[in-house]
């Protein structure tokens, strides 16, 4: 400014708030602060940000090139800077009047070239300069209808861009809920090439795209079952180059997919209490495609799914002994990537057990076969692979899976494939197991009964035991030798007595029974000369003294395993 400075000043720009009111009157375009461009408009210009807070009111001019900001930091002395910038403006118009010709606006949304001011100034002053101004950034939304190659104006970058073509709203949106899919229909849109399908965010109204299709309906899948959505269907004219929406979306529809939940789990109850583990069992439920099971954590206080499956029966293993162990069952329906729950069963309690070496004397059914073809077994104990030729006769212990367990006739234990085995016969024993083996076998196994009497057949000693009191306090009373079926014909399991007939010359008391076979397992007489052994059908044969004790004192529901 005359008399104030005889040097050029040089301004820290960093002054030209956002927040602020800004006047600029200028030759050439001045540069901001760190490189940034100041854009301004045509000579004098006021620019105004969207801030409403307090401001700080500025001015700017060029006195002999040099650019002069003014700067006010309070309103309240608005009136005696008025004054200041009036005197100042003055001077600026006198100085600047010969050049005021050369001034040259700005291209919109272009690069911004400032031409020389005279032919003079041209042979005097270095090349002038090209300075870029970068387009503004429109801000991205999740609005489908704000999206397009135009920008209003028809001018990118200095020049004119193609419109294109709009298409009208889509009309006439409707939702069909079924139980797999939502079906989408809506009536052409004019000038529509295809269309976008979108689900919207009920909280939000945010939209989003799922699908894009040429027709006027569309099947909605994979959607979370039993969950209603919004649907906004969008029409789309891509010709020219130029992606253009339609301005509305059309009328939201709402559908979902109506599934129908699995029944809850009924009859779950723990089936087999064995050594340190739990097997439980519960019935089908009514459209279940299979279950988890949960275990009650003591640590957390809350139930924890531990196993999912489609049988309904499940063994745990590797519980603590002693521990109270606590269970629920859910059933699930698979639709599409999502499973469908049912509520959670009423809880199941049991404590595991360590059994005894009394309890583990105890075992299952064994059966005699012979190796039909040379092959290759392992030997449990070290994980060796030995050679078993053909004709061997082993034990097998379990006669299920892909490998069985089986006992050589030296008594190693090996695993070896069933397939290449020949059942040939039960191994059983007339050795019968003492009264001490018994009771700790059924009450660390917590056998239960609805009666005061339980009843256990042994598939291998061919023994039947009644025992007397409660779970966990079963006193052995009598013991039975009996026939056995042959085969393996007898069911293993457990069961209830059922009902009481009469054949074979006295009473045949039944304890499982198939409805659709017609057919089922039973004590009853003797019918020749055999005594103890497996030779039967499946029933159990019992002398007319043991079939009668349990008539007249074992009541009809006691529990009956077959083991």
């Amino acid at each position: 400014m005359p008399g104030v400075c005889d040097n050029p000043v040089i301004l820290n720009l960093h002054l030209l708030l956002w927040d602020s009111y800004i006047a600029q009157h200028y030759v050439r375009p001045p540069i901001a602060a760190e490189g940034r461009r100041l854009c301004c408009g045509y000579p004098p210009s006021f620019a105004r940000s969207q801030s409403t807070g307090n401001g700080t009111l500025g001015f700017c001019f060029v006195y002999k090139d040099v650019l002069v900001v003014l700067c006010n930091e309070r309103k309240e002395k608005m009136v005696k800077f008025k004054r200041l910038f009036a005197l100042l403006m003055i001077t600026a118009s006198l100085s600047l009047a010969p050049a005021a010709s050369g001034f040259a606006a700005p291209a919109v949304n272009g690069d911004t070239t400032v031409e020389s001011e005279t032919d003079s100034q041209v042979q005097s002053e270095s090349e002038s300069e090209t300075q870029e101004v970068p387009q503004s950034e429109t801000p991205q939304t999740d609005n489908p209808g704000n999206i397009g190659a135009g920008n209003g104006s028809g001018i990118v970058g200095g020049t004119t861009a193609p419109q294109g073509i709009v298409p009208g709203n889509v009309k006439k949106l409707k939702a069909k809920s079924t139980s797999s899919y939502v079906q989408l229909t809506w009536k052409k849109a004019k000038n529509a090439v295809k269309y976008e399908i979108h689900t919207v965010d009920p909280k939000t109204n945010q939209t989003h795209k799922i699908a894009t299709t040429k027709k006027t309906t569309y099947k909605v899948k994979n959607l979370v079952p039993n969950q209603e959505y919004m649907f906004q269907v969008f029409a789309v004219n891509n010709k020219g180059g130029v992606v253009n929406l339609s301005a509305q979306g059309s009328p939201i529809a709402k559908g979902r997919i109506n599934v129908a939940k699995p029944a809850v789990p009924t009859n779950f109850h723990v089936s087999v209490v064995g050594d340190k583990s739990l097997t439980l069992k519960w019935n089908k439920a009514k459209n279940a495609t299979g279950y988890y099971l949960y275990m009650y954590n003591d640590k957390t206080g809350k139930y924890e799914q531990i196993k999912k499956t489609r049988s309904t029966t499940l063994k745990i293993s590797g519980l603590k002994d002693g521990k109270l162990c606590r269970f629920k069952v859910q059933s699930y329906r698979t639709v599409g990537k999502y499973n469908v729950t049912s509520k959670k069963s009423k809880e199941v309690s049991e404590k595991a057990h360590k059994f005894t070496k009394l309890a583990k004397q105890v075992h299952g059914r064994y059966y005699n076969t012979t190796v039909k073809s040379t092959t290759k077994a392992t030997q449990v104990k070290n994980g060796k692979k030995i050679k078993v030729k053909a004709g061997t006769k082993v034990v097998a212990t379990t006669l299920s899976g892909s490998s069985v367990t089986a006992m050589m006739p030296d008594g190693t234990k090996i695993k070896i494939s069933p397939k290449v085995l020949r059942f040939t016969s039960l191994n059983t024993t007339k050795t019968s197991y003492s009264k001490e083996v018994k009771e700790a076998f059924v009450n660390q196994k917590r056998y239960s009964s609805p009666t005061n009497y339980l009843i256990w057949i042994s598939q291998y000693t061919l023994e039947t035991t009644i025992f007397k009191g409660s779970t966990g306090k079963w006193k052995a009373v009598r013991s039975m030798p009996c026939v056995i079926g042959a085969m393996g014909r007898t069911t293993p399991g457990t069961f209830r007595l059922l009902r009481v007939e009469y054949d074979y010359g006295g009473p045949v008391i039944y304890f499982s029974w198939n409805s659709v076979k017609q057919w089922g397992n039973s004590f009853h007489r003797y019918v020749d000369g055999n005594r103890q052994g497996a030779y039967s059908h499946g029933c159990v044969r019992l002398s007319d003294a043991d079939l009668y004790y349990i008539k007249n004192n074992c009541p009809m529901g006691t529990t009956v395993i077959s083991y």
